[in-house]
């Protein structure tokens, strides 16, 4: 099974109860959004995806969860700009950080419920600089899932990072030494143009974000799970241990686990996301607010 990028898994939509959720940018484009399970409900799950993938990432995740739970709360996955079905932006600003994060809070914004906020590798760094930048929103936030970070991502690739477009474009062709690199199935993932060019977009973008003191103390403020794999060859356990300690999150590490540890494993990984509906519901009972 592929370690990293996009995974060959039964669609969401595929279920009876999933819907489109039409949402629209403040550019007026559309965002390819999909929501299982109630369009009202007490809680609501949202999961960001990471590089070279798109929301079918999260399927199997998002599968088992909806069996677990019965159907009764709203998951809701989305194509990031440039990624899967949705468009790149048609206006001249392109792909640039501020245009991510407009994004994910579009999405969390219409999310029904206490919100649980779920983010994988890269966007670990979006997740952490959408709190920074939209606080008032994410103080509001049920509960918060990181799989597979650390405060400063990549840990292995600055060179990358630094690089121009050109050599890191390079450098997402050479499949299988990425492969080999990475331990993944990263070549099947950049055999595209358009998830080449998203993928440059993402590094420009956010991927060396350093999580901010803006951002860390917003963090912890919001009951936080960090989920590492211990054979992950992209950020190591002990990273993803440091990460949880700067925001004082829960911490748990999964043996013979990799870095698409969501995608491989979704009955370990839905631990800590049931840990965030669980405070999420007890939040709510202590509000008076019917569950």
């Amino acid at each position: 099974m592929a370690e990293f990028g996009i995974h060959p898994a039964s669609p969401i939509g595929a279920y009876r109860d999933a819907s489109a959720l039409p949402l629209s940018t403040s550019g007026g484009e559309s965002l390819a959004v999909t929501r299982l399970g109630p369009a009202s409900s007490p809680a609501s799950v949202v999961y960001v995806h990471g590089m070279l993938a798109d929301s079918r990432y999260w399927t199997p995740l998002v599968e088992h969860l909806h069996a677990r739970l019965d159907g009764a709360i709203t998951q809701i996955v989305y194509d990031q700009r440039g990624h899967g079905h949705s468009p790149r932006p048609t206006g001249g600003g392109g792909m640039g950080l501020a245009v991510f994060l407009e994004d994910l809070d579009t999405v969390v914004a219409h999310a029904p419920g206490a919100v649980v906020l779920v983010a994988h590798s890269v966007a670990i760094s979006l997740a952490t600089a959408w709190v920074a930048r939209y606080r008032p929103r994410a103080r509001t936030l049920a509960g918060l899932v990181l799989f597979n970070g650390c405060p400063d991502f990549p840990p292995r690739l600055p060179s990358v990072m630094s690089a121009g477009r050109a050599t890191r474009r390079r450098f997402l062709r050479r499949g299988q030494r990425v492969a080999d690199l990475l331990s993944s199935g990263i070549a099947d993932a950049v055999a595209g143009e358009g998830n080449l060019d998203a993928a440059l977009d993402v590094l420009a973008a956010y991927g060396r974000l350093p999580l901010t003191e803006d951002a860390t103390s917003t963090l912890r403020s919001i009951p936080t799970w960090v989920l590492a794999g211990r054979e992950d060859p992209v950020v190591a356990a002990g990273s993803a241990a440091r990460l949880a300690e700067q925001i004082w999150a829960d911490f748990d590490s999964v043996p013979d686990a990799g870095h698409s540890l969501p995608f491989i494993d979704p009955v370990r990984a839905a631990a800590p996301v049931l840990a965030a509906l669980e405070v999420a519901y007890r939040s709510q009972r202590q509000d008076g607010v019917p569950w």
